[in-house]
Formats: structure tokens, sequence, C-alpha cells
């Protein structure tokens, strides 16, 4: 079993993080059956293939069937990828994995009903001591598939020569699936300034060390460290870093130290917490599993002070006038995203939050009922998924 996969289910409840009651942060496990699916590609138009990295529940799954398929003696002659990416070898091999006996009751062969699904069922079936995986979870693969970064992945938003890229100026640098940055929150510096992690640092950054360690303690606006760009416009030294932060975020310890500052710290998660109390004291909307995963979206991407909050919520009210009627949960999305796209400044971060937020409103709003705008950048941007995929629903997800 993969360690911070294990860590995120033992360690960091949604509760002790966001003030959720305890029995919700437990979060049950899904009924066993088949007709419930929480990870399923879109076989038909071949859209987006999730991911959930290389430390997280695709991972599980893909060690799960190379055991399966080698006790039942139908192992391919090379093991499955545990790369964290449901494509076509994950989907060849389940179904492989319906000629086996103890799996033929699945449905899981080429045209049958859960083809290219992992069903609850399912999931018990390959993982038996594992839990079926939550919905904090399974709305994971949505984030990392919008931030478009792994645990060991980290990019400059300093171009070689020293320029600023356009769409994230004051940013300068960011790292992981929650999109932690340089600039902004100064996320990675406090990640990183912890003095068990000093022995990492030193491993994985080497030379580069004592550059890194100048950015602990501070935070930086639209000008970046000097420690930073100078590394930034080196070919070597910007590989150095890239290469540290790869190493870093191999390390159980580093990414259980991401992880706590992204849900116990002050980084996003009282932005949702902030979010929810507002639609909840101001308009009654208890949120859902989808909300809850929009609202995570949101905070990743964008600053949620109060009075952008306030402008969110004021948003819901005029599509409730407009409509006439309670907006349903899909609707009142539609309406937040929109809102939020119209409070951003950059053209470029307007197109990407466009596409983000179709992901959390399309099952609900139709594909038909897209105007041009969101089709387009969803399509680019997410190549077309949808909360469905990762198993979310519009089901009761308090978060208090």
């Amino acid at each position: 079993m993969l360690e911070l996969t294990r860590a995120r289910r033992l360690g960091l409840g949604i509760a002790m993080l966001l003030g959720v009651p305890a029995q919700v942060a437990a979060e049950a496990p899904l009924a066993p059956d088949d007709t419930v699916v929480f990870l399923a590609p879109n076989l038909q138009e071949q859209r987006a293939w999730p991911n959930s990295g290389r430390w997280g529940l695709i991972a599980d799954v893909q060690h799960g069937l190379n055991d399966a398929l080698e006790a039942c003696d139908s192992a391919p002659a090379r093991p499955l990828a545990a790369d964290g990416v449901f494509g076509p070898n994950t989907l060849a091999a389940l179904r492989a994995l319906a000629d086996c006996e103890a799996f033929a009751a699945f449905g899981i062969a080429e045209d049958d009903d859960n083809d290219g699904r992992i069903t609850a069922g399912l999931w018990q079936a390959l993982l038996s001591d594992e839990p079926v995986p939550t919905t904090r979870e399974r709305a994971f693969l949505g984030w990392l598939a919008n931030e478009a970064l792994d645990f060991d992945e980290a990019q400059f938003n300093i171009r070689p020569n020293g320029e600023a890229q356009a769409n994230d100026r004051r940013s300068h640098l960011t790292w992981g699936p929650y999109g932690a940055t340089v600039g902004w929150g100064g996320e990675v510096q406090r990640i990183l300034d912890a003095p068990e992690l000093a022995p990492h640092i030193e491993r994985c950054f080497g030379d580069e060390a004592t550059a890194l360690r100048t950015l602990f303690g501070q935070t930086f606006g639209a000008t970046p460290p000097d420690a930073l760009l100078a590394a930034a416009t080196s070919p070597d030294r910007r590989a150095a870093w890239i290469a540290g932060f790869a190493c870093l975020g191999a390390t159980t310890e580093v990414r259980r130290a991401y992880e706590d500052l992204a849900w116990r710290g002050a980084w996003f998660s009282p932005a949702v917490l902030r979010l929810a109390r507002s639609l909840h004291d101001e308009r009654g909307i208890e949120p859902t599993e989808i909300d809850f995963a929009f609202f995570v979206d949101m905070a990743m991407h964008a600053s949620m002070p109060a009075r952008r909050v306030a402008r969110l919520v004021e948003a819901v009210e005029a599509e409730t006038d407009r409509l006439g009627r309670e907006p349903t949960p899909a609707e009142r999305r539609r309406a937040v995203g929109r809102k939020l796209v119209e409070l951003l400044g950059n053209r470029a971060q307007q197109n990407h939050r466009t596409g983000r937020n179709v992901v959390y409103y399309v099952d609900g709003i139709g594909e038909a009922q897209l105007d041009p705008h969101e089709r387009q950048h969803w399509l680019w941007f997410t190549a077309g998924l949808k909360a469905s995929d990762l198993g979310l629903r519009d089901l009761a997800y308090p978060i208090r």
C-alpha cells in the first residue's frame, strides 16, 4: 500500500481540518455494491483518463490488478505500471481480469455494463484491506487534473530570461497537486520550513539548499526573490531546483507536510469553510460532495477573502431572482463559477477558471447547455473531465 494514501486516510480527516462533524470526517465507505462507481473514464469519447498521481488511489488499483491477474495466471508479460493514470493499459488489464473466475461477476469485460469502471465492490475485491476511497480522495483526481503537477513536480513561473509568465506573475514557482507557490501565500516555504525536513532538503537540494532556505520565513509580492530569480535564469541551477523538488516530493515526510499545511494550516481550507458557511448562513444551502470538490478547487486557484466570498453569495441570489426559483446545485455552481471568473483580472486565469468550473456543473447542466466559451475552455484545460467521472454526486457533504 502506498504510504501517502494511507496517511490521507488515517491522519488527515476532514473533521480535524475543516471542523466537520466526526461522523462525516470518518466518511463511512461507499456501499460495497456494483452500482456505485467512483472512477470511470469516458470510453465513448475518449476524454480525460483520470490521474491520481504516483501516490494515489489509481496506483493502488494498479497494484491490485497486477496481484489479481497474477493470482489467476493471467498476468501480462510486463506488469502494469503503477503510474496513477487510468489509461489504456489499465483499461486493458481491467478487461483481462474479467476472464478470471473470481471477477467474472463484476461486468468488467469489454462492452459490459461496468467496462472501464472501478465500482465499490470491485475495489473491495482488489484491495480487501483498504476502505473504499472517500469523497476527498476521489475529488483529488479532479484537483490534480486541474493543477497538473504531482507531488514530485514543480515549475518555474519565471522564464529563463527572467521575465514573469504572463498568466502567473506573482507565483514565481509552483509545486505539487494543490498549487503551492513561492509567491502569493508562500506555501512552498511554509511547507519546507520545518526542522524535521532539513535533512531531506540537504539531501535533495545539495549545493542549492542554502539558496532555497533564504526563502523561508518570507512572503513575496510581484517581485521574485533574488535567490529564485538567479536559479530560474541559470539552466544548470534551474534544472537542479526542478530535480530537488522531484526528490522532495518522492519523500513520504515531505508529502505529509505538504498535505498537512493544505488541510490543517491556513492555506485553502479556511477559504472552503468561509464559502460553505456563507452559503449556508445567507442562503440555507447544505453543501454536497460536488460542492466540496468545487469549493476546494476554487480555493486552490484563487484567493477567497471575505469580500470575494460575499460577491459569490450575491451571484447565487441573482441567479435565484433570474430563474424565479431556487437554482439546482449545478446551476448554483455555474453562477458562483461565472462570478469568480468575472472577479479575476487576468484573461488567461479567467479562461483556465472557466474550464475548471465546468467540471463541477456539466453533469447537471448538460453538455448541450454549455455556451461555446465554456465548452472550448472545458475541453482545452480538462479534456472534458466531469465530476461523475470521479464518482462525485450531489449527496449531502456537511462542511462546518
